[in-house]
């Protein structure tokens, strides 16, 4: 119900966060992360209602309305450059690049700025649904990074397979790499 609500009156937004190069510390592109606006006006991270979308069939409605959201902030900012994470169901779904095409063709140059993420685990679940759903997003320009790599069983050589244009390391495996 928060959710569908949250739909309904338009109190799903995003919160951009900067993603930096290690060589010097400039952002390198934002991620697009989900907030929701609380009746009161305050802001909360959505991260505890997501297993909630999940098993209640919801994360497409999110997913599209990310999609929205960030094609609309592509437009309005020329020089922005976004990820966003999209659920293996949302991307892999018929619909979801003929829905991407109608609002990022609105505005020359979108794709190119856009980055989606995929996580490992949704990946290895129907790898050659995956593969076609990456293949589009590039005819289309978009670029398309893997999160959370090591949280599953994907190999480097099916990594390399697969084409991404980022891979983001699962942080478990680097929260310490200075020490």
């Amino acid at each position: 119900d928060t959710i569908l609500s949250a739909l309904a009156d338009d109190r799903i937004e995003l919160a951009l966060q900067p993603v930096v190069r290690a060589a010097d510390g400039a952002v390198a592109f934002h991620e697009a992360l989900l907030r929701l606006r609380l009746p009161g006006g305050d802001m909360a991270a959505l991260d505890a209602l997501l297993p909630a979308a999940f098993k209640a069939g919801l994360i497409w409605a999110l997913d599209s309305r990310v999609m929205t959201l960030v094609c609309a902030r592509l437009a309005a900012d020329p020089a922005l450059q976004i990820s966003m994470n999209c659920a293996r169901d949302s991307i892999t779904a018929a619909d979801w690049i003929e829905s991407f095409t109608a609002r990022g063709g609105a505005t020359p140059g979108v794709g190119d700025r856009l980055i989606v993420e995929v996580t490992e685990t949704g990946l290895i679940e129907n790898v050659e649904a995956m593969r076609a759903a990456m293949g589009a997003c590039k005819r289309l320009g978009v670029r398309v990074a893997m999160d959370d790599f090591g949280a599953g069983h994907t190999s480097f050589r099916d990594l390399r397979a697969l084409g991404f244009d980022l891979v983001k390391i699962d942080g478990d495996f680097i929260r310490n790499i200075a020490h």
